[in-house]
């Protein structure tokens, strides 16, 4: 009836192959970019939460001392005796130990 024909003679069907391969670069380098992502995360998590332990043990007790008597205790030795009076004592914290060299009093344990 026509004397052309209906179907267009212009496909796309050519675009199919390149249209998969570039779909599939595009997903390994999403895939490479996201596990660098993730690997960056965890590495600074780790990071935080090691300067996180430094800082609370740098701020941990580590002896009782008590200025009337000039008697030092180490936390093992405080908490062993019971027949002290706890509230004569100030608690000495590892930021402490920067200034002075301290030794138990019992144990004799240099801290």
């Amino acid at each position: 009836m026509y004397p052309y024909s209906t179907t267009p003679s212009f496909s796309f069907s050519f675009l199919i192959v390149p249209g998969l391969i570039g779909l599939v670069v595009f997903l390994v380098i999403f895939l490479i970019f996201r596990f660098f992502n993730l690997w960056y995360w965890r590495i600074n998590e780790i990071t935080d939460l090691l300067k996180e332990i430094r800082n609370n043990t740098k701020n941990e007790i580590v002896g009782w001392y008590k200025k009337a008597g000039d008697n030092f205790l180490c936390k093992d030795c405080f908490h062993k005796r019971k027949d002290l009076n706890k509230e004569d004592y100030r608690s000495v914290k590892g930021e402490d130990l920067n200034k002075n060299v301290y030794i138990c009093d019992d144990c004799k344990k240099e801290i």
